[in-house]
């Protein structure tokens, strides 16, 4: 077994316990700890499928699959929240535009 392997085995486990104890509502859906995982995971695995795909030539896939994989492994890294890891991490209070936008639009609609 690679070290990689163990790397995501170790990560896999820690988010299925988080998501566990966040659906038994014994920890907050929006965690500090799970953010943190989930980031981690999400760039490492996305790394992981750029750095794959580029570096193996002789498997049997097409020049445009390959590419759909790179892709979506640069998707996988910036479907990351980097404002709510800014938030947490260095414990600054960026506002987000986005959440803002959708605030002024709520207000704006006639119930």
């Amino acid at each position: 077994m690679k070290s990689y392997h163990i790397f995501f085995y170790i990560l896999k486990f820690i988010i299925l316990l988080l998501i566990a104890l966040m659906s038994l509502k014994i920890i907050p859906v929006k965690n500090k700890i799970f953010i943190i995982i989930d980031s981690i995971f999400k760039l490492s695995l996305g790394l992981f499928i750029i750095i794959f795909f580029l570096k193996n030539k002789n498997n049997n896939l097409y020049v445009h699959d390959r590419l759909l994989f790179i892709m979506s492994g640069f998707l996988l890294i910036l479907l990351i929240d980097y404002i709510q890891i800014i938030n947490l991490v260095f414990n600054k209070h960026i506002i987000d535009e986005r959440c803002i936008e959708s605030v002024k639009e709520e207000d704006n609609l006639i119930y």
